[in-house]
């Protein structure tokens, strides 16, 4: 297609058209959007230019349709488009925020979960989008304010590189993610479940964590082991996530005493429009946020630690909790802990499979054990695969387990059984472990039964509640919502502190960790 001007013709079948409907009295005269193909040189690159071209006409096509027949758009070249509006169509002031959040996110939603065919293949889409309004006549200070708010927008996914291998596996990468996402798009994707349990206690389940699954013939079967790293270097990972999340959402609400986690990509962990539907949703249900465990897993890089600093507050102060999943397995270093302040660690179940070998390995272990206690009041063991193994983590301090020998994932909601004793912990207790609180009355529980690692953690009271950081105009109306919520709620929130006294601890501990994980692999 040729770089050009598109006047928008009016469609019939848009999903979703923030911008439909005509306000009265717009306050505003010039809006803005610049839109970013990420994987757009990709495309050129491994599928050729006429794929690239493909996907920008479509783009364009799928953008006319969510603007509802208003306003122009522009083929700027190179895989970028850009849009205004007409004055006459423009929303008011108070509502052009979120409107244009919106729209990013369904433009973003629609390409990536669609497909475009071209060379035989199906390639789905990775978009980026900014918007700007000014009240200055004139469009170029919109435009120009939008494509530099455009140029902030980091790409996640893997950057372009020369050769036919990168080609190659480029081409494959694309097709283990269009049979994931069609699966997705099919509802061939099941939600598995799985125990958190204290050691030694079977009925005693901190939290159940969502693993979905890939329906089969032959049952339940865990995702391809190329599928979700594929996902993540071709900037698509966000598309599943939100998903699981927003499913994971919907059982909460099906039941008042449950809690469940959802385990999401650090490309995931950036507060954008993307999550504006289940903010919104979590803010008008604090009762569901506070049993709503998030798991960040480190094995991809973070794209931004400020982002993913600012994301972990947002939802937390939104009344989640904060998990870091395979803790020591991937990227993220103490100061990217340190920043996250995560309420939950889970170490990766590597390094107990190593203590299981040696007594150089164990003492790491332990280590490790005593390194997330100290950044993180509750310690999770993953990898309990064995009694041998759960006793093992146990005498090294981690009383909280996950593996199948603490329970294996089910597609059955156990905790709905009809007549059965319900075997997740209320959210009361879960409070009361995760905050140090005294335990709830009734729980059969004194502070003695406290695991070590929380017992020895100081608590001096709430944590004082610090400015959101800011989330633009898209997200005032939810921070505003938010903050009447919480403050008529605060009594019952359980945000764990972390005085400040046990930084220096924590990077006096680090390097000698480290260290003596070195000294035992030189010597092994």
């Amino acid at each position: 297609m040729a770089t050009g001007v598109h006047r928008i013709a009016a469609g019939d079948g848009a999903a979703i058209r923030p911008f439909a409907s005509r306000l009265p009295q717009a306050e505003v005269r010039n809006l803005a959007f610049a839109f970013r193909i990420d994987n757009h040189p990709h495309l050129a690159r491994a599928f050729g230019e006429a794929a690239a071209e493909r996907a920008v006409e479509s783009v364009i096509a799928t953008l006319a349709e969510l603007l509802g027949g208003e306003g122009w758009i522009v083929d700027e070249g190179g895989g970028l488009v850009s849009a205004r509006l007409r004055e006459s169509a423009l929303p008011c002031a108070d509502q052009a925020g979120d409107a244009c959040a919106r729209l990013i996110r369904s433009l973003s939603s629609i390409m990536a979960s669609c497909p475009v065919v071209a060379e035989g293949a199906s390639i789905h889409l990775s978009c980026s989008g900014s918007w700007s309004i000014s009240k200055i006549p004139g469009e170029a200070i919109a435009a120009a304010e939008a494509w530099t708010k455009l140029g902030r927008i980091r790409f996640p996914g893997a950057a372009v590189a020369d050769g036919e291998d990168w080609a190659l596996r480029y081409r494959r990468d694309m097709a283990e993610a269009a049979a994931l996402l069609d699966a997705l798009g099919g509802g061939r994707v099941l939600l598995a479940w799985q125990p958190i349990r204290k050691t030694g206690a079977d009925e005693d389940i901190l939290y159940q964590e969502c693993l979905p699954r890939m329906a089969s013939s032959e049952g339940p079967c865990a995702f391809p082991a190329a599928a979700i790293p594929a996902l993540e270097r071709l900037g698509l990972v966000r598309l599943l996530d939100h998903y699981v999340v927003d499913h994971v959402i919907d059982e909460l609400e099906n039941d008042s005493e449950v809690v469940l986690g959802a385990n999401i990509s650090a490309h995931s962990a950036v507060f954008d429009g993307w999550w504006l539907d289940i903010a919104a949703r979590l803010s008008r249900r604090p009762d569901i946020a506070r049993r709503l465990v998030l798991e960040i897993t480190e094995t991809a890089w973070f794209p931004s630690i400020d982002d993913a600093s600012t994301f972990a507050a947002t939802m937390r102060n939104l009344g989640c909790r904060v998990a870091i999943d395979d803790f020591g397995a991937g990227h993220a270093s103490i100061r990217r802990l340190l920043a996250l302040k995560p309420d939950i660690i889970k170490i990766d179940g590597f390094f107990l499979r190593r203590a299981a070998l040696s007594l150089q390995d164990r003492a790491a272990f332990e280590h490790i054990v005593g390194l997330a206690s100290a950044l993180a009041p509750v310690v999770v063991a993953e990898g309990i695969e064995t009694q041998a193994l759960s006793d093992l983590a146990a005498a090294s301090g981690a009383q909280w387990q996950q593996g199948y020998a603490a329970g294996s994932p089910s597609v059955m909601r156990v905790w709905l059984a009809a007549g059965g004793p319900r075997r997740v912990v209320a959210p009361e207790r879960f409070r009361a472990r995760v905050s140090l609180d005294a335990p709830v009355p009734g729980s059969g529980e004194s502070p003695s039964s406290a695991p070590p690692s929380l017992r020895q953690l100081p608590h001096a009271g709430r944590r004082q509640n610090s400015a959101s950081p800011p989330l633009g105009d898209a997200g005032q109306t939810i921070r505003d919502r938010k903050h009447a919520v919480m403050d008529d709620d605060d009594d019952r929130r359980f945000v764990p502190d972390r005085p400040s006294r046990w930084i220096p601890v924590v990077l006096i501990i680090a390097p000698l960790f480290y260290a003596s994980l070195i000294l035992a692999w030189w010597f092994w």
